[in-house]
């Protein structure tokens, strides 16, 4: 029984290193508080450049609520929370969003000045570690503004948001072409004396679009208008959509190069739903012109959706959402994805597991082809879940759940995504109030651990000198199916991909190393094998049969 056990942790070990140079993994590590307030925590949110990342969120104090950030420097492993609160005076803030470039962040939020809402931003240009001090981007003396958008690209930042002018909420801009540090003064993006609502806003170099939703004289409706400056200067708006009986609302939108995607929720009152429908367009020669008659329906269920995101890159683009079915009450999630900037709409597919769970508040976030996905899931209380596409979304990993805090809330995730790193953040309870939790994951490639990346194959690819051999196969399906799973194994992948690398390295080029290493890992591809094939209980059994037996043997030699 004992050499079963150290075969074990040596399966562990060898599962860990047999991650090759052929396939494409993403692997999920501990998940981590990284704020230590006291009260309440909410409205998180997270960037990532590079190895950089930083969360921002609203938190309840014992003067009232503020606005406060964490900062991680090594992809998420670690954290250090901002001393003093990123918000302006001492006073209610709220509705913190954020937007990160390189080494420079920018976050803008609403807060009470002198009795009225206004709209603030602030910046660091160290990653988080720094702030510069919360300056006042609007002069709508007197008047409320509600959420505040914002976008960055390089150095160009705009925001927008909600303002009341005496009359109407009209929707407002303004930008930065220092990082943050000095805006200019503020314009007014819609011309219809009808009320906004739920401003939303992308960026992708010089092109900055924003949608809202207004009405147009018959109806609710989606509007949009863009700059192709960087906000320097915005052209008229144009509405994105009329789809006559529908009510157009929460839209979402992106932008990747000059193409850009629309996604909205319309609802039909009088079948009492709301259905997902997208639009699309492309800058040319400075103009963006949308077709209305272009938006299209993209999800297939006859059930009321919701919690509308969209995320893209390049051409390839995916959105995901809730659809509530009344009679079960339960929430199903779906993901649907377009390989041509919105032109054309694949067929949506569940994102959970089966159409039994219910989950909410489902996010996405691209880079390159990688698609990572995330929500809550409830299993009694809700728990976080991530599923990762390495192929735009066309086919998806098992979810995994990436945070493990048993009978434990956790709600409002939020994701982003760069180059190899993903982070997540959300809101988990504990001693009767929400705190700010973290996960990281690593994406590697053929590029990441051989050839063009400069690093080295794992182990066990080194050691069979193929990731295609048998032997390697077998560790790697282990590694999937059940080191994964579970957070001491997601440490520990974490921990190897920091030093298996050198230790391939050392045997690749020694053949008697290699044989020798070859050898060691041979029980434990035996074990991997009896595992993955499900022998495991008739092995045991064989062997406590094979134990009862030589122990009665024993005794008759000894009788």
């Amino acid at each position: 029984m004992k050499r079963i056990f150290i075969y074990f942790a040596l399966a562990l070990c060898a599962a860990v290193c047999s991650f090759n140079a052929s396939a494409a993994s993403l692997a999920w590590h501990a998940d981590r508080l990284i704020e230590s307030q006291i009260l309440d925590a909410a409205e998180v949110q997270v960037a990532v450049s590079g190895d950089r990342s930083v969360a921002v969120w609203r938190q309840t104090t014992a003067g009232g609520q503020r606005i406060f950030a964490a900062y991680s420097t090594d992809r998420g492993v670690s954290w250090q929370m901002t001393a003093e609160p990123v918000d302006y005076n001492i006073f209610d803030a709220a509705e913190p969003k954020m937007a990160m470039s390189g080494e420079k962040v920018v976050v803008v939020f609403r807060q009470l000045l002198l009795g009225t809402w206004r709209i603030f931003a602030n910046c660091s240009p160290d990653g988080g570690a720094t702030w510069q001090g919360a300056t006042l981007i609007e002069n709508n003396v007197g008047f409320d503004g509600y959420e505040p958008q914002v976008a960055m690209s390089g150095d160009t930042v705009v925001a927008v948001w909600r303002q009341w002018d005496g009359f109407h909420d009209r929707i407002y801009a303004n930008r930065s072409a220092d990082g943050g540090a000095n805006w200019g003064v503020r314009v007014l993006l819609d011309n219809r004396n009808d009320d906004v609502a739920t401003p939303q806003l992308a960026m992708s170099g010089g092109n900055v679009v924003a949608v809202w939703r207004q009405h147009n004289g018959v109806g609710l409706r989606i509007w949009a208008n863009y700059s192709t400056n960087g906000g320097a200067a915005w052209v008229a708006p144009a509405i994105v959509e009329d789809e006559g009986v529908f009510i157009g609302h929460d839209p979402r939108v992106a932008v990747s190069g000059n193409r850009v995607i629309v996604a909205w929720l319309a609802r039909n009152d009088l079948a009492g739903v709301s259905h997902v429908f997208a639009n699309y367009a492309a800058v040319n020669a400075g103009v963006l012109a949308w077709t209305p008659a272009l938006a299209a329906r993209i999800d297939d269920r006859n059930y009321d959706a919701g919690a509308l995101e969209i995320a893209m890159s390049g051409d390839n683009a995916v959105a995901v959402w809730e659809h509530f079915v009344a009679l079960s009450g339960i929430r199903h999630l779906y993901v649907a994805r377009t390989t041509n900037a919105g032109a054309g709409w694949e067929g949506d597919q569940l994102l959970v597991a089966n159409d039994t769970i219910s989950g909410s508040g489902p996010q996405a976030a691209f880079s390159g082809e990688n698609v990572v996905a995330i929500w809550s899931q409830n299993e009694g209380v809700n728990r976080l879940y991530a599923r990762h596409s390495f192929d735009s979304g066309e086919t998806w990993s098992d979810p995994i759940r990436i945070e493990d805090n048993a009978g434990a809330h956790g709600h409002g995730g939020r994701l982003a995504f760069s180059g190899n790193n993903v982070v997540a953040v959300w809101l988990q309870a504990a001693g009767g109030h929400d705190h700010v939790h973290a996960n990281f994951a690593t994406y590697s490639s053929a590029t990441d651990v051989d050839g063009g990346g400069g690093k080295s194959c794992f182990i066990a690819t080194a050691a069979f000198g193929s990731p295609l051999a048998g032997e390697v196969n077998l560790l790697r399906q282990f590694r999937d199916r059940f080191l994964l799973t579970s957070a001491a194994g997601r440490t520990f992948v974490a921990w190897y991909y920091a030093n298996g690398p050198a230790a391939a390295d050392f045997i690749r080029n020694k053949p008697l190393v290699r044989a020798a290493v070859c050898a060691a890992l041979y029980p434990l591809v035996g074990f991997s094998f009896v595992l993955v094939n499900g022998w495991l209980p008739a092995v045991a059994a064989a062997f406590f049969l094979a134990a009862f037996l030589f122990c009665c043997r024993q005794r008759k030699k000894r009788a």
